[in-house]
């Protein structure tokens, strides 16, 4: 006796009795209610879904999971049996039955193709060695949408997710996963943010297998929002070339934890850049070189911008620059912006500002990679021009209102 057999012998303990066919797409039965019947095991959770059935539908997948093609075939020659039946007899159930489980995606497809008729009759069991109560998986007639369920860590495969990574780096690793549903998109199965330590990748499931789609840095992201609609929470995320509306309703966590994982990527002394406040015209010139720990570029290019605006707020002529810039805005008595209410403010702006240019500006602007300069030093340097440029737009202010 082959599986199949056994298949009907199960069905027909439980109260229906059969016709059975050989189709081109694999094994169908036909099969009739009957009253009576003892149920058999792990079939009494279906008993219970098929309660009152006049007629259903089996199709039988030895082989497995269907091809596409195959279950198309299995719905088609549902619906001509449906056509065929439906004055003298009502099909409530038509099942989909496989040795495992069938998988979301392909049927997730189907579906979108199939006729609504037949579709709104569809359940799925799964036949296994293990007779268990799993309940049956209702399909999402086409037009609909549901909410995205959250899905623990214990419920994903992470050896198929890290093994689905893009060129993963050595040191790479899946920290988290979430489901959710793309907003951009019709849903055709189960979606997935991936993250790691050094990137978001967004996956779809595949029959059993994980598939990247898509993929960005974190430092490139720009800060995640979540806002709320009727249809719940939407992650909204910038990947740097486009922006993703994620539906999940945990949201709200997700979009903290990729704030932390962004923050952690581009390195805590850059981030604080934006939340300390440097100034914006500084971030855009410096955090790229920073980031790649470009620092002598960082610093010499924010230097630059420093003297730029100094000749810019002075009116200073072009070939100003360095002390001889310095002195021309804030010397004490000539300056044309000195900073500072006192005498002795305004001397020690102008050497503050004459002591940056010989001990940092000089050095940066005469070598390509200065000796010794790392990441916090280079952030030490970029936070002193941010502190001169907030200076000098002080001693403009000052200048404007008449302040001696």
């Amino acid at each position: 006796m082959d599986d199949f057999e056994r298949l009907q012998n199960r069905y027909e303990n439980d109260g229906f009795q059969f016709q059975t066919r050989t189709t081109d797409w694999g094994k169908r039965l036909i099969g009739t209610r009957k009253g009576g019947g003892k149920q058999s095991g792990g079939l009494a959770a279906l008993s219970a879904v098929l309660s009152g059935t006049q007629k259903m539908m089996i199709g039988y997948f030895e082989a497995g999971n269907p091809t596409p093609e195959q279950f198309q075939g299995f719905l088609k020659d549902a619906e001509r049996f449906y056509e065929d039946n439906h004055e003298d007899a009502k099909i409530v159930s038509i099942l989909a039955v496989t040795p495992s489980k069938l998988e979301k995606r392909p049927i997730a497809y189907l579906l979108e193709h199939s006729d609504g008729r037949v579709i709104d009759l569809l359940e799925y069991k799964a036949l296994g060695s293990v007779r268990g109560a799993e309940a049956p998986v209702k399909p999402v007639p086409p037009g609909r949408t549901v909410a995205a369920q959250p899905v623990t860590a214990s419920a994903l495969d992470y050896d198929s997710v890290n093994r689905a990574l893009p060129s993963p780096t050595s040191h790479e690793r899946v920290l988290y996963a979430w489901e959710f549903l793309p907003d951009q998109q019709p849903v055709t199965g189960q979606h997935f943010l991936v993250a790691t330590q050094e990137r978001g990748v967004l996956m779809r499931k595949a029959g059993s297998d994980f598939v990247a789609d898509h993929w960005f840095k974190w430092e490139a992201c720009g800060e995640p929002q979540t806002e709320i609609d009727a249809g719940g929470p939407v992650l909204r995320l910038y990947d740097g070339t486009r922006e993703h509306r994620l539906r999940n309703t945990d949201a709200r966590f997700v979009e903290v934890m990729i704030h932390h994982l962004k923050y952690a990527r581009v390195g805590y002394i850059s981030s604080h850049m934006e939340e300390l406040g440097f100034d914006p015209e500084l971030r855009e010139r410096c955090q790229t070189d920073f980031v790649a720990e470009r620092y002598s570029l960082a610093v010499r290019n924010a230097f630059t911008l420093l003297e730029t605006r100094i000749r810019l707020e002075s009116l200073a002529p072009r070939d100003k620059s360095g002390v001889d810039l310095a002195s021309h805005a804030f010397h004490p008595q000539n300056g044309k912006i000195p900073i500072g209410v006192t005498e002795g403010e305004r001397e020690g702006n102008h050497l503050l500002f004459r002591g940056a240019f010989i001990a940092f500006r000089d050095p940066a602007a005469h070598n390509d990679q200065l000796v010794g300069l790392d990441r916090t030093g280079a952030f030490h340097q970029l936070a002193l021009v941010d502190l001169l440029l907030k200076l000098t737009r002080k001693g403009k202010e000052q200048f404007q209102r008449g302040v001696p």
